[in-house]
């Protein structure tokens, strides 16, 4: 097979549709074949037209082709890049199916996830993230995405200026009988080897205890897009804010303890006025659509977060990551 065409619309042997209508935005596109259902042949044969319409369109949903285990996963995502990541600098349990191949979030079935934009926190994060649906749920368990060039029109101006301006503030605290600890977050027992990371990435560090971690930095809450050039939100304000996170958590522990803390860059709080309306800037902008088996759904990491519905029965979603992007690339 061969490029021959300007569109994804217009290559031979898949129908392009989009998902069901959402009021107000385009939802994103569906692929489905006409003709061979191997997708990682077309994968190969047009990875640049492909790769093209996800950073113009933010997310593409390929259903009904071959993709049947892990592997073949596998197979479609090293089609489509060379450069498959490795989860490293964890904040969420995950479990490796197979090489650069793990489970989307192993949380209890009851829980919902917030939407977010996978890493932004971080100094190094994904420019694509796939997920794959080796088995539907039995109900429930979509994995909502939002458009956050959407999302940001239904904010206001004033909290746009204020994020702008000031920036997020992460500080995370890493202890060994609560969320992950330093050796799985960083995948080494050696203290060297971390605080050599941490210097690295000019992270502000503290040994609270052997088994205590606590990290600090600042990020700005809109970065600019490696391909696009275009400045757009992402970070993690809403999703780490304290109104989102379990308040059994304080019956554990100090405030300044949680896993997480998010302030704006200055320290001051992101008020729950502004929570309230990023909250509902984000459902506005949301689309979900069920799961079907062998469905693989590609997100532009910098253009759509997701997110996570509860569930019953059985639902096994996988997740891989591609393209790493370092802060210092965009400063």
């Amino acid at each position: 097979m061969e490029i021959q065409h300007h569109t994804v619309e217009q290559v031979e042997g898949w129908s392009v549709g989009r998902l069901d209508q959402f009021e107000g935005f385009t939802s994103p596109l569906v692929v489905t074949p006409t003709a061979g259902p191997d997708l990682r042949e077309y994968f190969e044969a047009h990875r640049p037209l492909i790769k093209e319409e996800l950073h113009r369109s933010g997310a593409i949903l390929f259903r009904d082709w071959r993709v049947n285990t892990a592997a073949d996963f596998y197979e479609v995502m090293s089609a489509f890049s060379d450069q498959t990541l490795d989860y490293t600098q964890r904040t969420s349990p995950r479990s490796q199916v197979i090489n650069k191949v793990y489970t989307s979030t192993d949380y209890p079935p009851d829980q919902e996830i917030q939407p977010h934009n996978e890493s932004s926190y971080a100094f190094t994060w994904p420019l694509v993230i796939a997920f794959f649906c080796l088995t539907e749920p039995a109900t429930g368990g979509e994995t909502p995405i939002t458009d956050n060039r959407e999302m940001v029109k239904h904010l206001s101006q004033s909290t746009i200026e204020l994020l702008e301006k000031k920036g997020v503030s992460y500080t995370r605290n890493m202890l060994d009988w609560l969320g992950l600890s330093w050796q799985e977050v960083y995948q080494t027992d050696d203290k060297h080897k971390v605080e050599a990371l941490l210097k690295k990435d000019g992270i502000h560090f503290q040994w609270v205890d052997e088994s205590h971690l606590r990290i600090n930095w600042h990020r700005p809450a809109f970065q600019m897009h490696p391909v696009l050039q275009t400045k757009g939100w992402f970070n993690h304000a809403y999703f780490y804010h304290r109104l989102n996170q379990d308040p059994r958590l304080l019956d554990l522990v100090e405030e300044t303890d949680l896993p997480f803390i998010i302030r704006l860059g200055d320290q001051s709080e992101i008020t729950e006025a502004v929570y309230n309306e990023l909250k509902q800037a984000y459902k506005a902008a949301t689309i979900t659509f069920p799961w079907k088996k062998g469905d693989v759904l590609i997100l532009d990491n910098m253009l759509f977060s997701h997110a996570r519905k509860p569930f019953t029965g059985q639902r096994k979603i996988l997740v891989s990551m591609a393209e790493p992007v370092r802060f210092e690339q965009l400063v």
